[in-house]
């Protein structure tokens, strides 16, 4: 009878305090964490509404091979990741060796109405040109890091014209 007794308060017990937590458990994320691999910068692009699915977006810059040139930098093609956000790693080894990198976001640089490449590059919200390039400080030290920027708008796109 004192064994029943016991096993019915421990049961009451357990139902009236409920379980404790391990605080020592550490909970299973419920998404993976994204890494950026050390020997990679990440731009993540913030693209205006005038943006359309079938457009490319690409960065031109001083990269060692394709200095300034849209045609050749078209291998620089970035991911869309969402409607409005763009993606691309770069690698370490394919930035300037020396000094900082410095670019553009371009558009559609390989359709056949843009012959230098340069017809839909990015202009400032109030279409006028950039005031300079765009920089990474010291590119190669800068492994495992994430670059985010908008683009506001788009030379010869909404109402920007040339």
């Amino acid at each position: 009878m004192l064994k029943r007794c016991f096993i019915l308060f421990t049961v009451a017990t357990m139902a009236i305090t409920g379980c404790k937590k391990d605080e020592n458990v550490t909970p299973t994320p419920t998404s993976p964490v994204i890494t950026i691999p050390t020997d990679k910068i990440r731009l993540t692009v913030t693209v205006p509404t005038t943006t359309k699915d079938t457009d490319k977006l690409s960065i031109v810059g001083n990269f060692p091979n394709e200095t300034w040139d849209p045609k050749k930098s078209a291998k620089y093609e970035l991911k869309r990741k969402t409607a409005s956000e763009y993606t691309i790693d770069l690698a370490i080894l394919e930035l300037p060796k020396f000094g900082d990198l410095e670019y553009k976001v371009v558009k559609n640089v390989t359709a056949t109405d843009n012959a230098d490449g340069y017809k839909y590059v990015e202009k400032a919200a109030d279409c006028k040109e950039l005031s300079g390039n765009r920089v990474i400080t010291a590119p190669v030290s800068a492994g495992g890091k994430e670059y985010k920027i908008a683009v506001a708008n788009f030379r010869n796109t909404g109402t920007c014209g040339d």
